[in-house]
């Protein structure tokens, strides 16, 4: 097909050339009918040039965008599935490398770049918030609309200077996650689409956009619309709503050749018929520039293409009943036959490769790889995907687009994107096709190693015995958090991410306060803390969890808390079962020590004075001293009795774990003590308050509770003032922190600074009354703890005592 346009473009060469002479009055009339259809020849001419170089050009710069869009998906594909960025500062640089339209790459979620590489002169666009601009948000929600990358501008930068931002909307779980931007410098965009490389002194490009904002440049080069007084040719860019425009410099110079051939055509015969010659042989240079222009762009184009003739194959497919069956068919008859796949391979003619074909696949010479067939270099592992070719060509499509495989020439492979497209005037023939292909290798091997890297990360964070969570330091909300999180919670991971205050809301309330303060404390200074909280489960249990928070900051600023939450539960209730036996233990000891002391001093004071009694029997001179001494054995006899009776009663109680407890009625046992002590009550004038409800109940061994009554109510009136009556008052309290009842008097009071150790003690007296034995509050405390309780004491010299019972 080369050769053909070669040989016509050599026809109109070489042919003869028109002799001169004289003509007749009838050959001005040949003559300017001559002119006029050269004229129409012309501008036809013009027509398909400009329409070449239109289109060569627009083919370079859609897929320049295509490019940036392929740009824009490895930027997207490195967002894990917590919608966090992974890996950026390393993929960026190789994709800068990989697509020299690209100036700089940057990551925009929820419309703020908070990414940019390279960073150094780009500082000024961190941290821009593009959807509260009036200028750039129009365009931003048009890419949000039609859910496609869109490439906005030219405009001013934060960062200085203008640029062209191409910006594609990503979606996670159905929601709007942000925008992957690429940035292209006008300058750039020109110098590698060729915009800038054509004849000059016969045409002029302009990019017009056709919906420009407030701010932004409606044309690109310089002139504005000076193009309208021109002829022109146009072409969409949808991708940037951009519109490209070529335009000749001059109107064409045929129609003012005709008038001089009608003026002076008879006697400027010879001139005419060297005006007839010389517009005769301008098709061929015409034809020849063009073709050169052509080829100029196509050789020096950015991008690897290739210029086939698909001819042979469109008529195959037609032999064999495949052209304008349904793709499904197509496909199903192709995969069924792979004989015909490979013959429609070998059909194919490459015509012509450029320069950057040759860097792509490594041959020695162009002829070299023109020389191949398509099976040589696609290889049969590709077969499936020329079938999306041959799908194209039975349809009638004009332009597909797919990522295959081509051999590199050096006995392996590399990743291709290619973009098949039909050249104009050729729909039916199929004998010019540009097929333009770009090397993703690189690209497919950042993406793999980027998902790599993102499953061994993810699977490393499901190994950890806790809950890795992070959230954005603005609204708190959690963004990511791991399986564990279900696991240790019973909540579904959906619903960490997506119901707002999650975490606050579920922390215990009576936590929640000191935690949220502790939280924000040390978050706003951007340190590093731990704080332990309950959080309430989904079956409504409650977890004790220990937070290790860190946050990250970007610039100097806060921008993520990320922490892990470890399940406390166990090892909080072991620490709580260590502390109360820990606290046995502490109070066992207590107990054993005073029980020592009681036995060794009480019983040994006992038995020293039964020795020194006997003794002085021994020594008695007469009966009388003897009977004596005999009455002072049986008064020793009968306290050392007592004594041993005391402390039975004591070891009974510590020693009692079946202790049987009951529902007891406490105004009941209230009640029962003070009839029991109605005598001395009466004696003594006594004045007592009940304040206890007749619906009070706690649970308690009988005879324990009416002991203790009694011991609380009758000490009350034993140690009452001299100057005035006895005031007792019991009153019952009941909350959600637990139940407590209390006997206050107006007595004698208790100097607790010298006594608070000794108030509960065995044999510990703090009056001169003679009836104080110091057993009565040591069995209290011990008949109120054995049960569960405690026993706390308030008084003062002269102030009355209150003793106060909680019960378990």
């Amino acid at each position: 097909m080369r050769k053909n346009r070669r040989n016509a473009f050599d026809w109109f060469a070489k042919r003869p050339r028109t002799s001169g002479g004289l003509v007749s009055a009838l050959s001005l009339i040949v003559l300017t009918v001559i002119a006029i259809q050269r004229y129409q020849m012309a501008r036809a001419d013009e027509q398909r040039e400009m329409y070449q170089i239109l289109d060569a050009t627009h083919n370079n710069l859609e897929q320049a965008l295509k490019n940036c869009y392929a740009t824009s998906i490895t930027l997207a594909m490195t967002i894990n599935d917590q919608g966090i960025p992974e890996h950026f500062d390393e993929i960026a640089p190789k994709l800068l490398q990989s697509n020299p339209v690209i100036n700089a790459v940057e990551m925009v979620p929820g419309g703020v770049i908070t990414q940019v590489y390279p960073t150094i002169g780009n500082e000024g666009a961190i941290g821009f918030n593009i959807l509260e601009s009036e200028q750039l948000r129009p365009e931003a929600l048009r890419s949000l609309k039609s859910g496609k990358m869109y490439f906005a501008g030219p405009l001013e930068l934060q960062q200085g200077g203008s640029g062209i931002v191409g910006r594609m909307p990503v979606y996670q779980n159905r929601q709007f996650w942000g925008f992957t931007a690429v940035l292209i410098h006008p300058e750039t965009l020109y110098r590698t689409t060729g915009l800038t490389s054509i004849d000059e002194s016969r045409y002029f490009f302009q990019l017009r956009k056709t919906q420009s904002q407030p701010g932004q440049k409606k044309y690109f080069f310089e002139g504005d619309d000076q193009y309208k007084n021109k002829y022109h040719v146009t072409k969409m860019i949808p991708d940037g709503g951009w519109e490209l425009i070529l335009a000749a410099r001059e109107s064409h110079a045929a129609i003012w050749a005709v008038v001089p051939v009608v003026l002076f055509g008879i006697g400027l015969s010879i001139i005419l018929g060297f005006l007839i010659n010389m517009l005769l042989s301008r098709p061929a240079e015409a034809a020849r520039q063009s073709e050169e222009r052509f080829e100029s762009l196509f050789n020096n184009s950015p991008v690897a293409l290739w210029e086939e003739d698909f001819s042979l194959v469109k008529e195959y497919l037609q032999q064999i009943g495949l052209i304008g069956q349904r793709p499904d068919y197509i496909e199903k008859f192709l995969g069924e036959n792979p004989d015909e796949v490979e013959k429609c391979l070998s059909l194919v003619t490459i015509i012509n490769v450029n320069n950057e074909c040759l860097k792509l696949h490594y041959p020695k010479t162009r002829e070299e790889l023109m020389s191949k067939s398509l099976t040589s270099i696609m290889g049969s592992q590709t077969n499936e995907d020329f079938v999306n070719q041959l799908n194209a060509v039975a349809m009638g499509l004009p332009k597909i687009n797919m990522d295959t495989r081509m051999s590199d020439g050096k006995g392996g492979h590399r990743e291709i994107f290619l973009q098949w497209t039909v050249m104009a005037g050729y729909e039916e023939s199929l004998g010019r096709v540009i097929v333009a292909t770009e090397d993703i290798t690189e690209r497919k091997e950042a993406q793999r190693l980027v998902s790599e890297s993102q499953h061994r990360i993810e699977g490393l964070i499901d190994t950890i015995d806790g809950i890795v969570w992070e959230s954005d330091f603005a609204n708190d909300n959690i963004s990511f958090v791991n399986a564990k999180a279900e696991e240790i919670t019973g909540y579904p991971i959906d619903q960490w991410l997506s119901e707002p205050n999650f975490w606050t809301n579920h922390i215990h309330p009576d936590d929640r306060e000191k935690t949220l303060r502790t939280y924000h404390h040390n978050v706003t200074r951007a340190v590093q803390f731990e704080i332990e909280y309950r959080f309430i489960k989904k079956d409504g249990r409650t977890v004790w969890i220990k937070d290790y928070v860190n946050v990250i900051t970007e610039s100097g600023r806060p921008m993520y808390v990320r922490g892990i939450m470890m399940d406390r539960t166990k090892s909080m209730e072991a620490d709580r079962k260590l502390n109360e036996s820990l606290k046995l233990v502490i109070e066992q000891n207590k107990r054993l020590q005073n029980f020592s002391y009681i036995v060794s001093h009480n019983l040994r004071s006992h038995t020293s004075n039964i020795q020194s009694i006997a003794s002085l029997m021994d020594a008695a001179d007469s009966p009388e001293e003897k009977r004596q001494m005999i009455g002072m054995l049986r008064t020793v006899s009968a306290s050392l009795n007592e004594t041993m009776t005391n402390l039975n009663e004591v070891v009974n109680i510590q020693n009692n774990i079946s202790l049987v407890a009951e529902k007891l009625n406490v105004r009941h046992y209230v009640e029962m003590a003070l009839s029991i002590l109605s005598e001395q009550i009466a004696i003594k004038s006594a004045d007592i308050r009940i304040d206890v409800p007749r619906s009070a109940e706690i649970l308690f061994n009988p005879a324990y509770f009416e002991s203790v009554m009694l011991n609380l109510i009758s000490n009350a009136i034993r140690y009452s003032g001299t100057e005035s009556a006895p005031e007792i008052h019991v009153i019952w309290s009941e909350s959600d922190a637990g139940k407590t009842l209390s006997v206050s008097d107006n007595g004698i009071g208790i100097d607790l600074v010298k006594n608070a150790e000794k108030i509960f003690g065995m044999y510990q007296t703090f009056s001169n009354n003679p009836e104080s034995k110091g057993i009565g509050l040591f069995i209290t405390k011990n008949q109120i703890e054995a049960m569960g309780g405690t026993i706390e004491v308030e008084s003062e010299p002269g102030q009355g005592t209150k003793f106060t019972i909680r019960f378990k």
